[in-house]
C-alpha cells in the first residue's frame, strides 16, 4: 500500500518536564482508516496538532506522499491536502450553515460569487450523505449536524487526509453509526483517515490498523485482524509494576466492616447530556479512611457518576445518602462543606476572570474562617501556590492567564486543602508534571489517613493500584466487580472484556 503520511522520531516537550510525544513513529496508508488509540493525556492530540501545523515539533520529520515537508501552520497542512475535524467545533453560532462554509472556503468574505459553491456542497451531500439545511443557523443544529458542517468545510478545502479528534464524544449512537459510514465511504476512493479515540470498541469497528500510544510513546501497531479488546487493553495499560504493588501491605476487601460508612449509593442510574443512560443501576458504599478507585476506559459513565455523587447531576433513578441523609436533602452550603469535587474538565471549575485567591475560596465561601477576610484568603491562596508549585507571580493573577496544568493544580489544592469529608477526584493528576503528581497522590493519602473517603477516578492504572483500597471496574455504565488492587491481572481482564 502507498504511504501518504509518515511521522519519523517526532518529539514534543512542554514546560514542567512534560513530554507529550517521545520519538514517535507513525504512518498512514492510502485508502485506510488508522486509529490512534490511547487514554486521555497519552499524546494523541498533540501528535495530530503537529501534523496539522497547530504546534511545532522539537525533533523529528514529517513526510507527505514521500516528500519531506515542514508544516508551520494549518494553512500549510490544508495546501498539502490535510484536514482536521476538531473535538470542539470552530463554527459561528449566529451564522447559517452556508455562511460558515463560505467563510471557510472564501476566507474572510461571506460573499458567494456564483452557484459553484452550492453545487459543490450538493455533490458532497449526494456522495457521502452529509445533508444539512444550509439556511439554518449553527445554534439550531444538533451536535451531529454541526460535525457534518465541519466535515463539509474540510472536504471543500480539498482534503484527502482527514484527522478526526475524538469525533464521537458529542454524538448519539445513531450519529456515531452515521459517522462510521462516512469514514468507510471516504476511504473507498483512496483517501485516508486518522481516527483519534480512547474507545476500544470504536477503534475495532471502523479501523484497518490500530496504533496504541501511551505516555507519549508508541507501544505498537496491529492490524484489525490481529486486534481484539484483550490485546489492545494490554497495550494501553502498563502493568509492569504489578509485582511491586502486590508486595505492598494492601488492605483487603473485607476490612471496611470496622470503618464508618460515609456514603451509600443505591441502584443509581444517571443519564448523559444526550438523555442516554450512562450509569446503570450502580450500588456501593464508601467508608471513612478509604480510597475507592474507579477503573475503566474513559467514557464509560465515569463523568456522569462523579457529577451525580457531587450533587451536580440529578439521577434518573436510585439514591445517594451522605452520613445517613439523602443527598438532595442537604442545602448547598452543607453539601459543599461535606463533598469536594475535582471535575474531569478543570476549566469548568474556575472563574477565569477572577484571581487565584478568589478562585481558591469559591467552594469555601461559607467558611467563617474566610468571611470576606482578604488577608486570610490571600494567605490560603499563597499556601496553595507554594505547596502545589503553581507557576504564578502571586495570588492576584487572573486564573484565565494560567496554563491548563496550573489551573488543574489550583482546583486540586482548593478541594484537598479544605479537608472535605468526601472527595470525588476525577483524573486529579492529568496534565501535571511528575513532582506535582507525586504531591497530589501524597495529599490524597493524607486525606484518607485523616478519616475522609475518596472516590478516585483515574486512567492511570499504576496510580489506582498505588492508592486504592478497593477498585471498582466500570464498563458501559455498569460496575462489573469490586477487586483488590493486588489482583492486577483480573482488573485488566475486566477492563478489556
Amino acid at each position: 500500500m502507498d504511504c501518504v503520511l509518515e511521522v519519523k522520531n517526532v518529539s514534543k516537550r512542554f514546560p514542567g518536564g512534560i513530554i507529550a510525544n517521545d520519538h514517535v513513529n507513525f504512518s498512514l496508508f492510502r485508502g485506510e482508516v488508522h486509529a490512534l488509540l490511547g487514554e486521555n493525556g497519552a499524546g494523541k492530540t498533540t501528535l495530530m496538532n503537529i501534523i496539522y501545523g497547530i504546534q511545532q515539533p522539537d525533533e523529528g520529520e514529517i513526510y507527505v506522499r514521500g516528500r519531506r515537508v515542514v508544516i508551520k501552520s494549518p494553512k500549510d497542512a490544508i495546501r498539502l491536502g490535510i484536514g482536521m475535524v476538531h473535538q470542539h467545533f470552530t463554527l459561528i453560532p449566529n451564522h447559517t450553515v452556508l455562511e460558515n462554509i463560505a467563510l471557510a472556503v472564501n476566507g474572510s468574505s461571506l460573499f458567494i460569487k456564483s452557484n459553484v459553491l452550492h453545487e459543490k456542497i450538493m455533490r458532497l451531500f449526494n456522495e457521502y450523505g452529509l445533508s444539512v439545511d444550509l439556511n439554518r443557523k449553527i445554534w439550531q443544529l444538533s451536535m451531529g449536524e454541526r460535525q457534518k458542517v465541519e466535515i463539509i468545510k474540510t472536504l471543500l478545502r480539498g482534503a484527502s487526509i482527514l484527522i478526526f479528534d475524538e469525533p464521537t464524544s458529542v454524538l448519539t449512537p445513531m450519529e456515531t453509526y452515521g459517522l462510521f459510514d462516512f469514514m468507510r465511504n471516504f476511504v473507498k476512493n483512496g483517501s485516508s483517515i486518522i481516527f483519534i479515540t480512547h474507545k476500544l470498541d470504536e477503534a475495532l469497528a471502523v479501523s484497518h490498523r490500530i496504533t496504541v500510544i501511551r505516555k507519549g510513546r508508541i507501544v505498537g501497531t496491529v492490524s484489525r485482524e490481529e486486534a481484539n479488546e484483550q490485546v489492545l487493553t494490554s497495550m494501553m495499560f502498563d502493568i509492569s509494576n504489578s509485582e511491586t504493588v502486590n508486595n505492598k501491605d494492601m488492605r483487603g476487601l473485607n476490612t471496611q466492616v470496622d470503618r464508618v460508612p460515609l456514603m451509600y449509593v443505591n441502584n443509581l442510574t444517571v443519564e448523559n447530556d444526550n438523555g442516554i443512560e450512562a450509569v446503570k443501576n450502580v450500588s456501593f458504599r464508601l467508608f471513612s479512611g478509604e480510597i475507592l478507585g474507579i477503573a475503566g476506559i474513559t467514557g464509560n459513565g465515569q463523568r456522569e457518576l462523579a457529577e451525580a455523587i457531587a450533587g451536580l447531576r440529578k439521577p434518573k433513578y436510585g439514591s445517594i445518602e451522605i452520613l445517613g441523609k439523602p443527598l438532595n436533602s442537604y442545602k448547598l452550603k452543607e453539601l459543599r462543606s461535606l463533598v469536594g469535587f475535582i471535575p474531569e474538565d478543570p476549566f469548568l471549575a474556575v472563574a477565569p476572570n477572577l484571581s487565584i485567591a478568589e478562585n481558591m475560596v469559591l467552594t469555601n465561601l461559607y467558611d467563617r474562617v474566610f468571611n470576606i477576610n482578604d488577608n486570610k484568603i490571600l494567605q490560603f491562596a499563597q499556601q496553595a501556590i507554594m505547596q502545589f508549585s503553581v507557576v504564578a507571580r502571586d495570588a492576584s493573577i487572573r486564573v484565565g492567564l494560567l496554563s491548563g496544568g496550573n489551573i488543574q493544580k489550583i482546583i486540586v489544592a482548593r478541594e484537598i486543602l479544605r479537608k472535605p469529608k468526601i472527595l470525588v477526584a476525577s483524573y486529579p493528576t492529568r496534565g501535571l508534571d511528575v513532582p506535582t503528581s507525586l504531591k497530589v497522590r501524597s495529599m490524597l493519602k493524607w486525606l484518607k489517613n485523616n478519616g475522609s473517603g475518596v472516590i478516585l477516578i483515574s486512567e492511570d492504572l499504576d496510580e489506582l493500584l498505588e492508592l486504592s483500597d478497593r477498585v471498582a471496574v466500570i464498563s458501559k455504565g455498569v460496575i462489573k466487580e469490586f477487586v483488590s488492587p493486588n489482583d492486577v491481572a483480573k482488573i485488566v481482564t475486566l477492563i478489556s472484556n
